[in-house]
C-alpha cells in the first residue's frame, strides 16, 4: 500500500493540473472577447469610412463586380478546352462512322430490282441506250 505522502503528492498534482487547466480556459475566453471587440471596432471604422466617402463605396462595389466577372471568365476558359476536346473526339467518331457506312454501301452501279417496273430491273441511262 502506498504511503500517505505519495497519496498526498498525487492529490496535490491533480489539484494543480485542474487549476492550470482552468487558467488556460479563462485566458482563451479573454482572448476571444478581445478579438470580438477588435472585430467590432474594425467594422465600425469601416462603416464610418464608407459613410464619409461614398466614392470609395462605389469603387469597392465595382471592384467586387470585376472580381466576380474575372472568376467567371477563368471558370469558362477552363471548361472550354475540356468541351473542345470532347467535341473533337465526337466529331472524329462521327467521321469514322460515316466512312464506315460509305464503305459498307458498296458499288452504286449495281442494278436494283424494282417490282413496280415491268422488267424488274432498274438500269442506268447508258445501259438503256445501248
Amino acid at each position: 500500500m502506498p504511503s500517505l505522502a505519495v497519496y498526498l503528492v498525487a492529490q496535490y498534482a491533480r489539484y494543480d493540473i485542474k487549476k492550470m487547466e482552468a487558467e488556460v480556459e479563462l485566458k482563451k475566453k479573454a482572448d476571444e472577447k478581445q478579438k470580438a471587440k477588435e472585430m467590432e471596432a474594425a467594422a465600425l471604422l469601416e462603416k464610418e469610412a464608407e459613410s464619409t466617402n461614398p466614392e470609395l463605396l462605389k469603387v469597392k462595389e465595382r471592384l467586387e463586380a470585376l472580381e466576380e466577372t474575372l472568376k467567371d471568365i477563368v471558370v469558362e476558359t477552363k471548361k472550354r478546352p475540356i468541351e473542345d476536346k470532347r467535341k473533337d473526339v465526337a466529331d472524329q467518331h462521327q467521321h469514322q462512322e460515316r466512312e464506315d457506312a460509305n464503305s459498307k454501301s458498296g458499288d452504286n452501279n449495281i442494278p436494283v430490282k424494282n417490282p413496280t417496273i415491268p422488267g424488274g430491273n432498274i438500269s442506268t441511262d447508258t445501259e438503256a441506250k445501248g
